[in-house]
Order: structure tokens, then sequence, then C-alpha cells
């Protein structure tokens, strides 16, 4: 009797510790929209998304109707839905928005946060004021992350835009589906980085609006410091994609890149192999030409500009031919128009 109770434990304690597990995982699906009702090759994945062994919920992260839509569009999505087993959470897009009070009465505030296991999650709706997160979204945003930021393993903020990308200056090379509803001038860098970097935690922002055109980017990744960023999408047969995170029992964090027009599921490789690093730049400080070993190059000998953390802090003056003493990572430069425009540095 002794030795039948000592196997028994053994094999529950070996099976615990050769899986160094999937906590838990979620699907990412963005702009996953089809003339009626969702994305058929999106829909023909949900038996596979059910059947993935550590999926908990997913997220729509946006544009799951077209242009316009009615109660009719919405009645068609929800029937799709009732084939995916697997909870999801609803991201509100440009699309969907057209009818912001229809989208309300159906599925409440656009704007919430999720505590699942020991990782919080902040849905977020820039389409209320042209991208920005401000006012009272704003004030829950902040209050979230400052209640949450000193206890949780991670942070997922979820939104529909592709709010990181400034245009000719930063991300340049990534393609959105559109800028419909953006002002010119947004607080993503100077008001909701600001929150997140640096902290202990990592936080990782995804987006669902690339992926639906000839011209937009089917996918991207980047990282610096403690900040990822995501974004997926499908509609352009191309490069149609989901995303799946897994969540270790170590507290890694690992991507899988679905492929949804090919049978081939990994077509597109790791989502991690397409990691960005470049400087894209231009607009009011277009003549700021490339940064090379620690070392900035203007266009223009005479230009210099005012060099800022996304916290904030002053590094000084900077012109042409400057060696920085700085760390890899997003700093503001102000240049003569007295704009703060996003620079990304790679110094190695």
């Amino acid at each position: 009797m002794k030795v039948w109770v000592y196997i028994f434990l053994l094999i529950i304690t070996t099976k615990g510790y050769t899986q160094n597990s999937i906590r838990y995982s979620f699907f990412a699906a963005g702009h996953s929209s089809h003339y009626i009702g969702l994305n058929p090759r999106f829909v023909n994945h949900f038996e596979f998304i059910d059947s993935y062994e550590s999926m908990n919920f997913g997220f729509l992260l946006g544009d799951m109707v077209t242009e316009n839509p009615k109660e009719e569009d919405w009645l068609a999505v929800e029937q799709d839905l009732t084939v995916l087993n697997t909870f999801h959470y609803k991201v509100a897009g440009n699309h969907d928005m057209e009818d912001r009070e229809l989208y309300e009465s159906r599925y409440g505030a656009t704007y919430y946060s999720i505590k699942h296991e020991n990782d919080l999650f902040v849905i977020l709706d820039p389409n209320i004021d042209g991208w920005n997160i401000s006012g009272s979204q704003l004030e829950f945003y902040r209050e979230t992350i400052q209640q949450y930021k000193d206890s949780v393993d991670h942070i997922f903020i979820m939104h529909h835009q592709l709010l990181w990308k400034v245009p000719g200056e930063l991300y340049e090379a990534v393609q959105w589906n559109s800028n419909s509803g953006r002002d010119e001038e947004i607080n993503f860098w100077s008001e909701v980085i600001s929150e997140v970097q640096g902290l202990n935690c990592d936080v990782f922002f995804y987006s669902g609006d690339v992926g639906g055109t000839p011209w937009s980017s089917s996918f991207m990744y980047d990282t610096f410091l403690n900040i990822h960023f995501i974004a997926t999408g499908m509609g352009h047969s191309d490069g149609e994609n989901m995303v799946i995170t897994d969540i270790r029992n170590d507290g890694s964090v690992e991507f899988k890149l679905i492929c949804l027009s090919s049978s081939e599921m990994y077509c597109f490789g790791e989502l991690t192999d397409y990691t960005l690093h470049e400087i894209s730049i231009g607009g009011a400080i277009e003549c700021l030409s490339y940064i090379q070993n620690g070392e900035l190059k203007f266009c223009k000998n005479e230009e210099s500009f005012s060099v800022y953390d996304l916290l904030g802090k002053y590094y000084g003056q900077v012109k042409s031919g400057d060696k920085l003493n700085l760390n890899k990572g997003i700093y503001l430069f102000r240049g003569v128009s007295g704009l703060y425009k996003p620079v990304k540095l790679y110094l190695e």
C-alpha cells in the first residue's frame, strides 16, 4: 500500500514539473468584419481556438462590422460567434462606433478593465476623442494603472487604432488600415506611454487596425524597455492573421502568429522575428537624419533640439555632431516649432 501511494504522488509531481506549463492563453483578432458577419477565414479557425488547450478568452480588436452598421449587422456577427465557445471581449473600432448608441445599447461601456489571475487587462476606446485618451477615460486609465502597477505580473492594453505610429516620424514603415478620425496631434506618447514606461512589469499594447487593405501592414511587433507593441488584423487575403498570447508559469510571455489564409498555420514564422529596429522620423524634425554610435546628425548644423524622456526629464540641448549619453528607448525631441516629437533611439 505504501509503494502505490508513493508512485501516485511521484506521477503527480512529475507532471506539474515537466510542463513549465502555459498558465493561460488568449487570442487577439483585429478587423474581423466581412460583408455580412465575421471574416469566414477567422470563423473557420474557431474550432482551433476552442481546442487550444490553455485558451481562456480572446479579444476582438475592433471593426467587427463594416461601414454604417445596423442592428442586423450586429445580429450577423453574433450569429457567427455562436460557433465560438471561447469567451471573448469586444474592443471598439472606428466602424463599430459609427453608431455608438447602437453599440453601447448592445455591449455597454467601451473602456474598462479586467483582472485575470495576476495580470491586468485594460481596454481603451480612442474613438471618443480623435484617438486621444482624454477626460474621464484618461482618469480611468491612470487610476487603474496606479492601482495595480505594483501588484500584477503583466499589463495588457487593448485598443483598435495603431496609436503608437506618428505619421512621417515614428513607425512610418508600418501602414495602418485607416487614420479615420485621428487628430493631427494625439497624446499617446505624452500621456499614455508615460504612465507605464519603466514599471517593474512588462506592458503589452495590442492594436487591431492592420491587415485589412492592400496597402496596410499585415502585422507588427516591436519592443523597448518594458513596452511591447503588437498589431494584428485581417481582411486582405495575402496576410490575414491573429495572435495567440501564452503566459507561462514562470511569467514568460510568448506569441503565436496564426496564419488565417493558408493551410500552414504558422506560415509567417515567429512574431518576434519581425521586431522593428528603425528610426523613422520627419515632419517638424525632418532635419534629424540619423543616429550612429550615439552621435546625432542633422542636415542643418545650426538646428538644435531639447531632449526629454517620456516622464518629462530634461536631458539638455543637442545639435549636430553631439554625442548622446542616453540609453536606448523613446525620447521626445522639442524642435523650433515647439512641438514634441517622439524619436526611437536604438543605441547599442
